[in-house]
């Protein structure tokens, strides 16, 4: 598992979620992923790694 700066995981969730509902982001879910980006190294890692493999997923059946 790559080990990412907090910051380059917030940038990354921001893009994968707006690119996915096509819009800007809401205040409550902007909070959201910074609660994310507060989790420590593992757990936010892995969530990122989880959201991009179920993006690219539904990505493939379009």
């Amino acid at each position: 598992m790559e080990v990412r700066n907090p910051n380059e995981t917030k940038r990354e969730l921001e893009i994968l979620f707006t690119e996915s509902v096509g819009r800007l982001l809401k205040p409550l879910e902007e909070e959201i992923i910074a609660d994310i980006v507060a989790y420590p190294d593992e757990k936010r890692i892995a969530f990122l790694e989880y959201m991009k493999e179920m993006s690219n997923k539904q990505r493939q059946l379009k």
